[in-house]
């Protein structure tokens, strides 16, 4: 193998790598709908397994985490490496929203896709007038 060929593949790993890091920023997409009832966060978590990801409800917050090990073998060399190894997705909730319940009501994964809703809660007591 000679210099110029092992620089180029070195080179094509830390691109590799660095777009992967850009994606763990930047990522996952998120999608967010609200009604009266609910509010429904959708995100994208291809390659992560259920039991890896992680979703708590922070303040007017949701909280996304996720992490998997790199399929590496042994038999191969690392050619690129971009998909994510880790999310960690801090959400805003629309201000809005600030009636929401004080825990997720349901969240499922199913086909790299992460879909959480959070039941609105009515705050307050309605008063009467005469």
């Amino acid at each position: 193998m000679g210099v110029a060929t092992a620089m180029a593949r070195e080179v094509s790993r830390e691109i590799g790598s660095k777009t992967r890091e850009f994606y763990e920023f930047v990522l996952p997409a998120v999608d967010m709908h609200m009604n009266s009832r609910e509010i429904t966060v959708i995100v994208d978590v291809p390659g992560f397994a259920k039991d890896a990801i992680d979703v708590r409800l922070d303040g007017n917050a949701l909280i996304v985490r996720a992490r998997r090990e790199r399929a590496d073998g042994e038999e191969s060399s690392i050619v690129c490496a971009q998909r994510p190894l880790a999310i960690d997705k801090r959400i805003r909730l629309p201000a809005d929203a600030a009636d929401i319940a004080e825990s997720v009501g349901s969240a499922r994964c199913e086909g790299g896709v992460l879909t959480v809703v959070i039941p609105r809660e009515r705050r307050g007591t309605s008063i009467p007038v005469q």
